[in-house]
């Protein structure tokens, strides 16, 4: 249906670009982990390049400030983390609008088993991101290892830095 309405020209391209997103995210939610997909991999890396595919990030209209405290590798699959980032980082540009701020931060994780905790703070407070979004987030993150978690205008996602424990069949 997407492929009919883009050739059809006459459906605006805000809405189309909508639809598009709207899609992706069902996509997303219904994707799978694919460990063997999953490599050690700089965060800074994925946040840097998902951050480049959001235009009010790239045009400078939302700035970002970036904070690097931690260059521990990730252990996880680059696409799917760098789609929930891209995801986290579009909600919460969307949000700041433009003339805000995005502050990013990846800290030594405090939580156990998590050695990577990245932190994304949007400028404005008292808002909450697109749910959808959010969920998608959620769903890539988990499909990955991780956790996240949301304290009002401040995100915490904390990764692991080594692939999940191998489970060894029971050969009884």
């Amino acid at each position: 249906p997407l492929r009919q309405l883009r050739r059809a020209g006459n459906v605006p391209v805000d809405a189309l670009d909508r639809l598009e997103r709207v899609a992706w995210q069902m996509r997303m939610l219904v994707a799978r982990p694919r460990p063997m997909r999953a490599a050690p991999t700089s965060p800074i890396s994925l946040l840097q390049e998902a951050a480049e595919q959001i235009p009010l990030l790239r045009d400078g209209s939302v700035g970002a400030s970036w904070s690097l405290l931690n260059r521990q590798p990730v252990h996880v699959d680059a696409e799917r983390m760098r789609a929930a980032f891209r995801a986290l980082l579009e909600s919460g540009a969307e949000l700041a609008g433009e003339g805000g701020r995005i502050g990013i931060k990846i800290l030594r994780g405090e939580a156990q088993g998590f050695p990577v905790q990245i932190e994304i703070e949007i400028g404005r407070r008292g808002t909450e991101l697109d749910a959808l979004s959010m969920l998608v987030t959620r769903h890539l993150i988990e499909s990955q290892g991780g956790r996240i978690e949301i304290d009002g205008n401040m995100t915490r996602v904390f990764l692991r830095n080594a692939g999940p424990d191998e489970k060894i069949a029971s050969v009884a």
